[in-house]
């Protein structure tokens, strides 16, 4: 009967497989790298920023119709220029608005990871990100409850 240093050490049981994203009870694998999941500590999410074409529409849209707004008492009594005005302020709105919708905040994922905070997965797939969150969260649990465990048979052992 092998002794207990003889046995092959456990398969790590995969929670979460997909794309480029792999999370075991050992390891969290994503583009952005690889670590073991008992060097993770602080974990937090939250939303990226949006990129610049998002501000920059929005900026237009907004003096667009701050432009429309302070031309109004000119042409309050030309219902043909109050058209042509609500024309032109549409084009940057509906611009700002496609261009929201298109490009979206992504769900970010950070950890301090050996003395450092590094962006550890990121997504704008917010089921995705909520797949992943679960899937380490479970890992972590698991390594702690292997922890105790160890803890556990090395007290009894001695």
């Amino acid at each position: 009967m092998p002794e207990r240093g003889d046995r092959y050490p456990p398969v790590a049981r995969i929670y979460y497989e997909h794309g480029n994203v792999e999370v075991s009870d050992r390891w969290f694998v994503t583009a952005y790298g690889r670590y073991a999941v008992a060097e993770l500590r602080r974990l937090r999410g939250g939303r990226g920023v949006l990129p610049p074409a998002v501000n920059l529409a929005r900026a237009v849209a907004g003096l667009t119709l701050f432009a429309v707004v302070v031309a109004f008492p000119f042409y309050r009594s030309d219902p043909a220029a109050w058209l042509g005005i609500a024309a032109i302020a549409l084009v940057p709105v509906g611009l700002a608005v496609a261009v929201r919708r298109v490009y979206r905040r992504p769900y970010e994922m950070w950890a301090d990871h050996r003395g450092a905070t590094v962006l550890i997965f990121s997504t704008v797939d917010e089921k995705e990100y909520g797949h992943v969150t679960r899937a380490l969260i479970r890992a972590r649990e698991a390594r702690q409850q292997a922890q105790v465990h160890d803890f556990a048979e090395l007290s009894t052992a001695a």
